[in-house]
């Protein structure tokens, strides 16, 4: 559970989970808890870190991603376990047609690859480095 309260939920409208003013991070689904532990990592080491919920990715919430891709250093965005191109894919390619934009975008998920392994979504998020320790790693080592 991630909403404190009933959240207003539009379509093809971002929710705004956390404020931050360095880093956001966009998440979607079962990996939006992750990114929330993430963003605590984060936040722990100075890293002011926003938290945005895409809970529809079609039609993509451009005017967020334009006022994301605006005013943070960097844009963290995941690539989950169950849904390989979604949401990473939709924000990359909108952002390939942006001509001013100062974030860097930083992906995160599942590499193209078959995973070997029948288990719960813990194993294959450790595996592809979907957890809140590699992403906060990852994020530093991008503002580094």
């Amino acid at each position: 559970m991630v909403h404190k309260t009933q959240p207003e939920f539009t379509i093809g409208k971002g929710i705004v989970i956390r404020e931050g003013t360095e880093i956001c991070l966009l998440s979607a689904g079962t990996v939006l808890t992750v990114a929330l532990g993430a963003a605590d990592l984060l936040e722990k080491q100075g890293r002011s870190t926003r938290v945005v919920s895409f809970h529809t990715i079609k039609p993509l919430d451009t005017a967020l991603l334009a006022d994301t891709f605006k005013h943070f250093r960097v844009v963290g965005n995941h690539r989950g376990t169950q849904r390989p191109r979604w949401p990473r894919r939709s924000v990359a390619e909108w952002l390939t047609d942006q001509p001013n934009h100062s974030a860097r975008l930083v992906k995160f998920g599942t590499r193209d690859e078959f995973l070997h392994l029948t288990c719960e979504q813990k194993k294959p998020a450790k595996h592809f480095g979907l957890t809140p320790e590699a992403i906060a790693a990852g994020i530093q080592r991008q503002l580094a």
